[in-house]
């Protein structure tokens, strides 16, 4: 019976300590392509501690990785397999002082441009440009979209940040130009997405 008295207090501070030790920390503040340590999400660390993890689950989501030999960081590089849908990583983290830390890392669909196949790819002599741009996703309020269209010829730069992209260019060479426009868009939560939108000039018959 004593035994029994001394034993309780005991099991339930292993259990109670053990309950405590799981610490659930979500992120949704990732960038999809970008290496990142998620040990910093974890708040104050003992000094030297070190990790190993399990995946609990992911879905749409790709290039991570299970650790199963301790390392001083949580780093991974997840991508999306499909860059129009969220997706969600969840990791079971075991530090070396025994806390466990369950990890959900949810991602955010990325910009994209979806109206790419009514781009009019080509023009004789002169080009007109005169295109709105449709984004599938969320772009930040301010800032969320930009392009730009490089010095060419005796054409200066061109940039813009509406979603219609205007220009006028005339080919003096004689020669057939492929001319980029480069589009930037910045997601909700800041991630960049470039896309590239060409536009062919033909010479003047």
């Amino acid at each position: 019976m004593l035994i029994r008295k001394l034993l309780l207090p005991l099991i339930f501070a292993f259990a109670f300590t053990s309950i405590n030790a799981q610490i659930n920390v979500p992120v949704s503040d990732y960038c999809p392509g970008t290496p990142r340590d998620f040990s910093t999400s974890f708040g104050p660390l003992a000094p030297g501690v070190t990790f190993t993890w399990t995946v609990a689950a992911s879905n749409n989501v790709k290039n991570f990785a299970p650790q199963s030999t301790a390392s001083p960081t949580v780093t991974q590089n997840i991508g999306l397999s499909n860059p129009a849908n969220p997706g969600v990583l969840a990791l079971r983290v075991t530090a070396s002082d025994l806390k466990i830390y369950n990890l959900t890392i949810n991602i955010q669909a990325l910009p994209d441009i979806n109206n790419k196949s009514t781009w009019s790819t080509y023009a004789n002599g002169c080009g007109t440009v005169n295109f709105n741009v449709t984004v599938t996703g969320g772009l930040q309020p301010t800032g969320g979209f930009n392009w730009v269209r490089n010095t060419i010829w005796g054409s200066p730069e061109t940039r813009g940040n509406s979603a219609t992209l205007t220009d006028n260019i005339i080919d003096t060479t004689g020669a057939v130009a492929n001319i980029p426009f480069i589009i930037s868009m910045y997601s909700s939560i800041g991630c960049l997405v470039q896309d590239t939108l060409v536009y062919k000039i033909n010479p003047t018959p």
